[in-house]
């Protein structure tokens, strides 16, 4: 499955669940999840679970599921399962509590999933990975090498000329296909589209939306393709924070009696 965002609900329902029950769901977690994925059958849920590399799985389990929970335990993909009934089996740091209370659930599943996206936006295209040291002349190369990359892939998006207008269309146009199923993002998109100035770039960025979380993966996972879609974005947001540096450091030049100086 393309999957738009990096966070991913599925919910192994028991027998006694229903219509209701899943729209009930969807319409309160497609507020903070786009990609929601339901399944009846147990050994249909751990083959998916398997397959998944990339993705933060949060798993909510039915009643009488629980005794599953040493088997999912070891899945690295999962970050937290949510349980309908008190278990018996062996405690896990995954297991987030009981959630009979679909607004209780709701509530510490959109905590959760929001504390993890905070916890991993990274406006950067040189990925490095601080938690382990470069200790040999390979990674040091290595690294090196993406730095390159990174720095060159910026310089020639800043440096492409912009069109006189519609700069975004293949942006929108990626948008409408990864959220093709999610009524509620593409009425975003469809806002974005209408409304969206040069000059309110970072505003947009900013928003707990599609586009923070498409720019961030896609320079994160260094999609080509996809950054390639929001360059004229990328460009608009270099722009106002040139913009801002400028104002600033022009009033704090004005105090100290001395030239102005930028980065850029």
């Amino acid at each position: 499955m393309n999957n738009a965002d990096e966070e991913v609900l599925i919910w192994l329902r028991s027998i006694d669940s229903n219509v209701r029950d899943e729209k009930i769901l969807r319409d309160n977690v497609e507020k903070f999840v786009n990609d929601i994925r339901i399944y009846d059958d147990v050994n249909e849920c751990i083959a998916e679970l398997s397959s998944v590399c990339e993705e933060k799985i949060f798993l909510r389990l039915g009643s009488g599921l629980s005794h599953l929970i040493n088997i999912l335990d070891d899945f690295n993909q999962v970050q937290y399962i949510y349980l309908s009934e008190p278990s018996e089996y062996k405690s896990s740091v995954k297991v987030r509590g009981v959630f009979n209370d679909n607004i209780q659930l709701f509530d510490q599943l959109q905590k959760a999933i929001n504390a993890w996206k905070n916890h991993h936006v990274y406006l950067t295209v040189c990925d490095v990975d601080s938690r382990r040291m470069e200790t040999t002349t390979q990674d040091v190369q290595n690294h090196a090498a993406r730095f390159m990359w990174s720095q060159m892939l910026l310089k020639t998006l800043l440096q492409m000329p912009s069109p006189s207008n519609n700069t975004n269309k293949d942006l929108f146009e990626e948008a409408r296909r990864l959220y093709a199923n999610n009524e509620r993002i593409l009425a975003v998109i469809e806002e974005f589209e209408r409304e969206y100035q040069a000059d309110h770039a970072i505003k947009w960025y900013k928003c707990d939306s599609f586009l923070y979380r498409l720019i961030n993966k896609a320079l994160r996972t260094r999609d080509i393709c996809l950054i390639f879609k929001f360059r004229y974005l990328i460009q608009h947001i270099r722009k106002q924070l040139k913009d801002q540096q400028q104002k600033i450091l022009a009033g704090w030049c004005f105090l100290r009696h001395e030239p102005v100086r930028t980065a850029f």
